[in-house]
Protein backbone atom coordinates (compact mmCIF):
# COMPACT_ATOMS: atom_id res chain seq x y z
CA UNK A 1 0.00 0.00 0.00
CA UNK A 2 1.05 3.57 -0.65
CA UNK A 3 -0.20 6.47 1.48
CA UNK A 4 -2.48 9.00 -0.18
CA UNK A 5 -1.15 12.46 -0.98
CA UNK A 6 -3.12 13.86 1.98
CA UNK A 7 -1.54 11.43 4.44
CA UNK A 8 1.92 12.07 2.97
CA UNK A 9 1.35 15.81 3.44
CA UNK A 10 0.42 15.26 7.08
CA UNK A 11 3.70 13.41 7.59
CA UNK A 12 5.61 16.26 5.98
CA UNK A 13 3.87 18.71 8.32
CA UNK A 14 4.59 16.57 11.40
CA UNK A 15 8.19 16.09 10.27
CA UNK A 16 8.60 19.80 9.50
CA UNK A 17 9.78 19.46 5.91
CA UNK A 18 8.89 17.72 2.64
CA UNK A 19 10.11 14.16 2.16
CA UNK A 20 12.07 14.17 -1.10
CA UNK A 21 15.40 12.43 -0.65
CA UNK A 22 16.48 9.02 0.70
CA UNK A 23 18.05 10.68 3.75
CA UNK A 24 14.70 12.31 4.58
CA UNK A 25 13.17 8.88 5.21
CA UNK A 26 16.04 7.89 7.47
CA UNK A 27 15.55 11.09 9.44
CA UNK A 28 11.78 10.48 9.54
CA UNK A 29 12.33 6.97 10.93
CA UNK A 30 14.51 8.46 13.66
CA UNK A 31 11.94 11.17 14.39
CA UNK A 32 9.13 8.58 14.60
CA UNK A 33 11.17 6.50 17.06
CA UNK A 34 12.09 9.56 19.12
CA UNK A 35 8.50 10.83 19.37
CA UNK A 36 6.70 7.50 19.83
CA UNK A 37 9.37 5.36 21.47
CA UNK A 38 8.75 2.73 18.77
CA UNK A 39 11.04 1.96 15.80
CA UNK A 40 9.79 1.87 12.20
CA UNK A 41 11.93 0.56 9.35
CA UNK A 42 13.24 3.06 6.80
CA UNK A 43 12.28 0.62 4.03
CA UNK A 44 8.74 0.36 5.40
CA UNK A 45 8.43 4.14 5.26
CA UNK A 46 9.82 4.21 1.72
CA UNK A 47 7.26 1.57 0.66
CA UNK A 48 4.37 3.46 2.27
CA UNK A 49 5.46 6.62 0.46
CA UNK A 50 5.84 4.81 -2.87
CA UNK A 51 9.61 5.37 -3.10
CA UNK A 52 10.47 1.67 -3.36
CA UNK A 53 8.52 -1.48 -4.09
CA UNK A 54 6.99 -3.84 -3.75
CA UNK A 55 3.78 -2.53 -2.25
CA UNK A 56 2.86 -4.62 0.77
CA UNK A 57 0.15 -4.45 3.39
CA UNK A 58 1.84 -2.97 6.49
CA UNK A 59 1.33 -4.50 9.90
CA UNK A 60 -1.40 -2.96 11.99
CA UNK A 61 1.14 -2.29 14.77
CA UNK A 62 3.26 -0.26 12.32
CA UNK A 63 0.23 1.79 11.26
CA UNK A 64 -0.64 2.38 14.94
CA UNK A 65 2.88 3.74 15.57
CA UNK A 66 2.60 6.05 12.56
CA UNK A 67 -0.84 7.25 13.70
CA UNK A 68 0.68 8.10 17.09
CA UNK A 69 3.36 10.09 15.29
CA UNK A 70 0.59 12.07 13.58
CA UNK A 71 -1.09 12.78 16.91
CA UNK A 72 -3.61 9.92 17.02
CA UNK A 73 -3.97 7.03 19.39
CA UNK A 74 -4.12 4.25 16.79
CA UNK A 75 -4.61 3.83 13.05
CA UNK A 76 -8.38 3.24 13.22
CA UNK A 77 -9.03 6.42 15.21
CA UNK A 78 -6.72 8.33 12.87
CA UNK A 79 -8.70 7.02 9.85
CA UNK A 80 -11.99 7.87 11.55
CA UNK A 81 -10.74 11.41 12.15
CA UNK A 82 -9.41 11.72 8.60
CA UNK A 83 -12.56 10.47 6.93
CA UNK A 84 -15.19 11.79 9.32
CA UNK A 85 -17.00 15.05 9.70
CA UNK A 86 -15.01 17.83 11.28
CA UNK A 87 -11.78 17.23 9.37
CA UNK A 88 -11.15 20.71 7.99
CA UNK A 89 -8.75 19.49 5.26
CA UNK A 90 -11.37 17.03 4.04
CA UNK A 91 -14.22 19.53 4.14
CA UNK A 92 -12.31 22.23 2.26
CA UNK A 93 -10.84 19.97 -0.43
CA UNK A 94 -12.36 21.22 -3.72
CA UNK A 95 -12.69 17.62 -4.94
CA UNK A 96 -14.97 16.70 -2.02
CA UNK A 97 -18.48 15.73 -3.14
CA UNK A 98 -21.33 15.91 -0.63
CA UNK A 99 -22.94 12.50 -1.07
CA UNK A 100 -26.20 13.68 0.47
CA UNK A 101 -26.69 16.35 -2.19
CA UNK A 102 -26.39 14.25 -5.35
CA UNK A 103 -29.66 13.76 -7.25
CA UNK A 104 -31.64 10.57 -6.78
CA UNK A 105 -30.51 8.09 -9.43
CA UNK A 106 -26.97 9.46 -9.66
CA UNK A 107 -24.33 6.79 -10.19
CA UNK A 108 -21.01 6.88 -8.35
CA UNK A 109 -18.07 4.56 -8.96
CA UNK A 110 -14.59 4.42 -7.46
CA UNK A 111 -11.57 2.22 -7.00
CA UNK A 112 -9.29 1.69 -4.03
CA UNK A 113 -6.30 -0.46 -3.28
CA UNK A 114 -5.70 -3.28 -3.67
CA UNK A 115 -7.67 -3.76 -6.92
CA UNK A 116 -11.14 -2.96 -5.58
CA UNK A 117 -14.05 -1.44 -7.52
CA UNK A 118 -17.49 -0.32 -6.34
CA UNK A 119 -20.42 1.17 -8.30
CA UNK A 120 -23.35 2.78 -6.45
CA UNK A 121 -26.75 4.32 -7.21
CA UNK A 122 -28.01 7.19 -5.03
CA UNK A 123 -31.41 6.47 -3.47
CA UNK A 124 -31.64 9.88 -1.79
CA UNK A 125 -30.42 11.51 1.44
CA UNK A 126 -27.00 9.84 1.24
CA UNK A 127 -28.37 6.29 0.88
CA UNK A 128 -26.72 4.27 -1.90
CA UNK A 129 -27.45 0.85 -3.36
CA UNK A 130 -24.39 -1.17 -4.37
CA UNK A 131 -24.77 -2.01 -8.05
CA UNK A 132 -21.44 -3.72 -8.51
CA UNK A 133 -18.60 -4.71 -6.21
CA UNK A 134 -15.30 -6.33 -7.16
CA UNK A 135 -12.93 -7.61 -4.47
CA UNK A 136 -14.72 -5.50 -1.84
CA UNK A 137 -16.53 -6.49 1.35
CA UNK A 138 -19.62 -4.83 -0.10
CA UNK A 139 -22.06 -6.95 -2.10
CA UNK A 140 -24.49 -6.05 -4.88
CA UNK A 141 -27.76 -5.04 -3.27
CA UNK A 142 -26.23 -3.70 -0.06
CA UNK A 143 -27.53 -0.28 0.97
CA UNK A 144 -24.94 2.05 2.48
CA UNK A 145 -25.04 5.53 3.99
CA UNK A 146 -22.33 7.87 2.66
CA UNK A 147 -21.80 11.54 3.52
CA UNK A 148 -18.81 12.38 1.32
CA UNK A 149 -16.77 11.14 -1.62
CA UNK A 150 -13.28 12.60 -2.03
CA UNK A 151 -10.35 11.25 -4.07
CA UNK A 152 -7.37 10.41 -1.88
CA UNK A 153 -9.48 10.09 1.27
CA UNK A 154 -11.09 6.96 2.71
CA UNK A 155 -14.79 6.42 2.19
CA UNK A 156 -16.80 5.95 5.37
CA UNK A 157 -20.12 4.15 5.07
CA UNK A 158 -21.90 4.99 8.33
CA UNK A 159 -24.06 1.90 7.91
CA UNK A 160 -24.15 -1.14 5.66
CA UNK A 161 -27.56 -2.81 5.35
CA UNK A 162 -27.55 -6.31 3.86
CA UNK A 163 -30.85 -8.20 3.55
CA UNK A 164 -32.41 -6.01 6.23
CA UNK A 165 -29.57 -6.43 8.74
CA UNK A 166 -27.35 -3.50 9.76
CA UNK A 167 -23.75 -4.75 9.57
CA UNK A 168 -22.31 -1.52 10.99
CA UNK A 169 -19.73 0.91 9.65
CA UNK A 170 -17.33 0.24 6.78
CA UNK A 171 -14.23 2.24 5.86
CA UNK A 172 -12.91 1.66 2.34
CA UNK A 173 -9.52 2.81 1.11
CA UNK A 174 -8.06 3.21 4.61
CA UNK A 175 -4.50 3.75 3.48
CA UNK A 176 -4.47 5.36 0.05
CA UNK A 177 -8.05 6.60 -0.16
CA UNK A 178 -10.38 6.48 -3.15
CA UNK A 179 -9.15 6.86 -6.70
CA UNK A 180 -10.78 6.99 -10.12
CA UNK A 181 -13.91 8.58 -8.61
CA UNK A 182 -16.61 9.03 -11.24
CA UNK A 183 -20.03 10.59 -10.78
CA UNK A 184 -22.77 10.61 -13.37
CA UNK A 185 -25.95 12.34 -12.40
CA UNK A 186 -28.14 10.37 -14.82
CA UNK A 187 -27.67 6.89 -16.28
CA UNK A 188 -25.00 4.22 -16.16
CA UNK A 189 -21.32 4.82 -15.61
Amino acid sequence: MVFSAQIQEQFAQAFGQPLRYPGDYEALAEDVCEKTGQPVSVNTLKRLFGVIGPEVEPRRSTLDILAQYLGGTDWQSYMDRLSGAGNSDFETDPRNVDGTQLPVGAHVSFRYLPDRFVALEHLGDGLYRVLRSENSKLQSGDVITVRNFCPGYPLTADSVIRKGENLGTLVAGKIAGLNDLQIKEHGEL
